[in-house]
């Protein structure tokens, strides 16, 4: 059975391994989304020596994380940057939430929500700069994904009982789905 990577089982395998467990014959687990797996990256667990895990279309984010350097995906709708390349050369964050910014639009954010989700993660940024005991150790990261892809009927505009979950910002017009991005916030180590 392949189980889908969560943040509770990210912390299961963090104990697990710390622990000194080998479970890679007992446990197959798929990574669809980026938060559990930079969980796991932040736990110094090397997510590409174990058999166990299919990172999927994270290969290349989590290879750019393990060598710790900016990175953005071909498309865009990925990016990565450590928190010594902003503090060494601030246009990487400039670069990085630009990037990060433009790809909220192409998954559907409005404009303005977009550069107020990426305010709000340069507000998390500075918070490290200005009091994490280990400012090196801090990285940002985002996924942006389009949850329109989907075999449904023409889109429609929501109404009031459409089932809109509050987790996703949503598109106008498209029924039961929206667009999701995934901002794994700055993160330190004390």
């Amino acid at each position: 059975m392949v189980h889908e990577l969560s943040f509770d089982l990210a912390n299961d395998v963090a104990l697990a391994v710390a622990g000194g467990v080998d479970f890679a014959g007992d446990l197959q687990v798929k990574a669809s989304d980026l938060g559990p797996l930079a969980e796991l990256h932040h736990a110094g667990i090397p997510l590409n020596k174990h058999t166990w895990l299919n990172v999927g279309r994270h290969a290349e984010l989590m290879r750019a994380m393990a060598a710790g350097k900016k990175w953005f995906s071909a498309p865009g709708n990925q990016g990565f940057v450590t928190m010594p390349e902003i503090l060494a050369q601030h246009s990487d964050w400039t670069e990085f939430a630009m990037r990060g910014k433009k790809a909220a639009v192409e998954a559907g954010f409005a404009p303005d929500t977009a550069g107020q989700l990426f305010g709000a993660i340069g507000e998390l940024r500075g918070n490290i700069e200005e009091h994490s005991e280990n400012t090196g150790s801090g990285y940002t990261a985002y996924e942006a994904k389009d949850r329109l892809q989907t075999n449904e009927s023409p889109m429609r505009p929501l109404g009031p009982k459409d089932n809109v979950s509050p987790r996703h910002a949503t598109r106008a017009g498209a029924p039961h789905s929206g667009t999701d991005l995934e901002s794994w916030q700055p993160v330190g180590r004390d």
